[in-house]
């Protein structure tokens, strides 16, 4: 099985993280200077989770809401599988892994369709845009994966992005034999990690 690469660099996802850091008073908070006023309590600094991380996307389709998400076209032997995955490293980086399937006796054509990734809140660079499906033909009975890479594009990458962030794929244009294939759009919210572990 062979794995086509393609970039999509540049979408927007700027997500606002409202109660997901946390304060603590620290030991000595709240006990009295020597002139006997109480200090203030202190806030404990933001914690970002490791930028060696990697934190997947759940699928919201057709009722589904799974790191993996599997469709067939409406009228044709065709299927799909999607999932994905980001991490921080001086801005978000996403990779979408699409699985095609061809279960019929044509051959699938994916070069005369183009792919767009949209994002609700982080600016990757081809954000919105369709872009070209790579030159790749899938003889019957086959199946190819294709890896869409997309870094953000920003000068103060922060964590704060991740919430309510939104992706959207949108698929179309690909051919079985001469008949165009059904546009295919899949919806993934991140997991968001400054969520989790919360004391």
């Amino acid at each position: 099985m062979k794995m086509a690469l393609i970039a999509f660099a540049a979408l927007t996802t700027a997500l606002c993280v409202a109660g997901c850091s946390s304060s603590k008073e620290s030991a000595g908070a709240g006990a009295p200077d020597p002139s006997g006023n109480p200090l203030p309590a202190e806030t404990e600094p933001e914690r970002d989770p490791s930028p060696s991380a990697t934190f997947g996307y759940l699928i919201q389709n057709e009722n589904c809401k799974c790191p993996e998400f599997s469709t067939t076209d409406r009228k044709n032997p065709v299927g799909y599988t999607f999932q994905a995955t980001y991490k921080m490293e001086e801005g978000f980086i996403t990779s979408i892994k699409i699985g095609f399937e061809n279960r019929s006796a044509d051959t699938l054509f994916l070069d005369p369709g183009t792919v767009m990734v949209s994002s609700k809140n982080i600016d990757y660079q081809y954000n919105n845009k369709f872009l070209p499906l790579p030159d790749m033909a899938i003889p019957p009975g086959e199946s190819e994966d294709l890896e869409l890479d997309g870094k953000e594009v920003t000068s103060s990458p922060t964590w704060r992005k991740i919430a309510g962030e939104k992706l959207t794929l949108t698929l179309k244009g690909m051919r079985l034999g001469d008949t165009v294939l059904g546009t295919q759009t899949i919806t993934f919210v991140p997991e968001n990690p400054l969520l989790q572990d919360q004391d």
